[in-house]
């Protein structure tokens, strides 16, 4: 039987890294109340984030308004500068061509286009025009884990199609979310710009670990991961939990103070459900890629499952270095997992997972050996 594979994920940032402590600085001049300049502080202090990426401080300025086709002018511009680089190192570590990717996923919550993106990366890399394209927009933070479950059932439907002959996904994450940046003097507004910031990413998910295990034999070490199953559940009246709009300005998401409980209150028992559906336990998985959204959703999943720092290190080291990158986050923690050495467990059960609007938990269990 095929399995569906991650071969290579390529994550990267803009250049410039911000301490959080100068982007403090930022958030405190947009506002001269000073019962909120102290709220900013707080918020500011208890992220657990040292350091994030942005791509601009223009949108910065309080005194400008810069309007949404303003910023997805800049997004359409910088954008793919940024994913043609990274798109052509997965390809060139994959060990594939252009001609070898038979579908394309673009991910992103930051950008509204239609066309999408897809459409400049086919053309920039001379991608087939028989290519399957797929776009998720506006799903959030869950979004890269949609995009592999989308891709997943792609490469199952294609290899009982196509027994002898295998296929290749390239999938996408983009997120600006420093264009997005609009200070209004409320808490959730402050509260969002503490914690977004921008990265991207690009996987490439095979039906075949062919191209992989040549590229590999050089480095004596396949680090691809299998694909198991995937799962989602939707929790009963969560809808406020996450909200994404959009306006005349900006794109913008609010966080309801209620996140935290409403994922404490269900992810074991929706977890549960995933795992008795394959036989396992909590025992039975060796590393656990929780997306990185913030300390209090970090917080309420290690509660619930009674998990350890240890067990939780990818998200919580991803958090520190980068923020919340939205659905590019889990792809820098799978990336941990792929890095990952099986010489002395033999095989590795991962669960990943990520929320959506709704609130809806996204569900993936891969495998390594």
């Amino acid at each position: 039987m095929t399995n569906t594979k991650i071969i290579t994920i390529i994550t990267d940032n803009p250049k410039i890294k911000h301490f959080q402590k100068d982007l403090l600085c930022l958030a405190l001049n947009s506002t001269e109340n000073e019962k909120l300049q102290k709220s900013i502080v707080e918020i500011y202090s208890n992220t657990k984030i040292t350091s994030r990426y942005l791509d601009t401080l223009d949108f910065y300025d309080k005194n400008k308004f810069f309007k949404i086709d303003e910023r997805m002018n800049y997004f359409k511009s910088k954008a793919i500068e940024y994913i043609v680089d990274i798109v052509e190192t997965a390809l060139k570590q994959s060990n594939l061509t252009n001609n070898d990717i038979h579908k394309i996923i673009f991910i992103s919550s930051t950008c509204i286009l239609a066309p999408s993106l897809d459409i400049e990366i086919i053309k920039k890399l001379k991608l087939p025009n028989t290519i399957e394209r797929t776009n998720i927009l506006f799903m959030g933070c869950a979004a890269g884990i949609m995009g592999i479950k989308n891709a997943y059932e792609y490469l199952k439907g294609s290899s009982c199609r196509n027994k002898d002959k295998s296929k290749n996904v390239l999938m996408i994450s983009m997120e600006l979310s420093s264009i997005h940046i609009h200070f209004k003097e409320e808490i959730n507004n402050i509260i969002t710009h503490s914690i977004f910031s921008d990265g991207f990413s690009a996987t490439i998910l095979s039906s075949n670990s062919q191209n992989n295990s040549q590229n590999n034999s050089q480095n004596n070490e396949d680090k691809s991961i299998s694909v198991l199953d995937t799962f989602s559940y939707v929790i009963d009246d969560t809808e406020d939990g996450i909200v994404l709009s959009i306006d005349e300005y900006s794109i913008s998401c609010n966080l309801s103070k209620n996140l935290p409980k409403y994922i404490q209150d269900n992810i074991s028992y929706a977890l549960n459900l995933f795992l008795e559906k394959n036989n396992l336990s909590f025992s039975d998985i060796g590393f656990w890629a929780v997306h990185p959204g913030g300390r209090k959703i970090i917080e309420s999943v290690q509660k619930s499952l009674n998990l350890t720092d240890e067990q939780l290190h990818a998200s919580w080291n991803v958090l520190d270095n980068f923020g919340n990158m939205l659905s590019v986050s889990i792809m820098f923690v799978l990336k941990e997992f792929m890095n990952t050495s099986c010489k002395t467990q033999g095989s590795v059960y991962c669960i990943a997972f990520s929320f959506s609007p709704g609130v809806g938990i996204e569900f993936i269990l891969f495998k390594k050996e």
